[in-house]
């Protein structure tokens, strides 16, 4: 498993690389393109997380199948909680800074799904923190 270290590393390694060249193009006036290289590797670096956090359990099934019952009702959890987000979120237009408004409906969807599921595990965050002192 020392290879998780490394990998733990270059992460790192081009998380502060991309942050250093944000800073970079925006003292050259091109922040552009430091946002666009920052943006890339957000959603790189979610794309990772997503499949890190798919994998890995289904790996841990075949691996242990005594703890699969657990795996899996952390697996219908995670997706109650996702679904319960998207039942609650709203598609109506929302003002922006420019005196408009967004109106795409699947943004809007996808976003308060997102807001809400990290209210919602922000809250089981905290509390399972101070339960478990």
């Amino acid at each position: 498993m020392k290879w998780i270290k490394y990998i733990q590393y270059l992460f790192v390694a081009i998380s502060v690389a991309t942050l250093a060249y944000l800073v970079f193009s925006m003292t050259q006036g091109n922040e552009a393109a430091g946002v666009d290289i920052m943006l890339k590797w957000a959603y790189v670096s979610l794309a990772v997380a997503i499949i890190v956090s798919l994998v890995f359990p289904i790996a841990n099934l075949f691996s242990n199948p005594k703890g699969a019952g657990k795996t899996l009702l952390y697996l219908l959890a995670c997706v109650l909680i996702i679904g319960g987000c998207y039942m609650m979120s709203s598609t109506e237009p929302v003002v922006n800074s420019a005196g408009g408004f967004f109106e795409d409906p699947f943004t809007l969807k996808i976003t308060d799904t997102g807001l809400y599921t990290a209210y919602i595990t922000l809250v089981i965050t905290a509390v399972a923190a101070i339960g478990s002192e």
